[in-house]
């Protein structure tokens, strides 16, 4: 989808409308810990489809990511010295060597 054509189609208060409503868990479910609870439902589908396509392989590395954040209201914004994007989510990764897709 090209730059703009988005903005053609929806009006931005419409968008506003729907992201305030959009809700994929049950609020009055129990409280946990989990930071990203809200869209865990949304993560375990695209993994479900994705792993459906594509095998882990024999060969394969495991490497921590950083997932760049500038936002300051991010509660798993973590600040790491040694990496180039240094504020960001930390992530463990399972990387294919031979075409560098990364499994999780």
């Amino acid at each position: 989808v090209p730059a703009g054509t988005f903005g053609t189609i929806m009006p931005c208060n419409r968008c506003q409308d729907i992201l305030r409503d959009l809700h994929f868990v049950d609020n009055d479910s129990e409280p946990t810990r989990d930071k990203l609870r809200k869209l865990q439902p949304v993560v375990h589908r695209l993994q479900e489809r994705f792993l459906v396509g594509w095998t882990l392989p024999y060969v394969f590395s495991f490497d921590k990511g950083v997932l760049p954040a500038t936002s300051k209201r991010n509660t798993t914004r973590m600040f790491m010295p040694d990496k180039p994007h240094r504020y960001g989510s930390k992530m463990f990764i399972a990387c294919d060597t031979m075409t560098t897709y990364c499994h999780r």
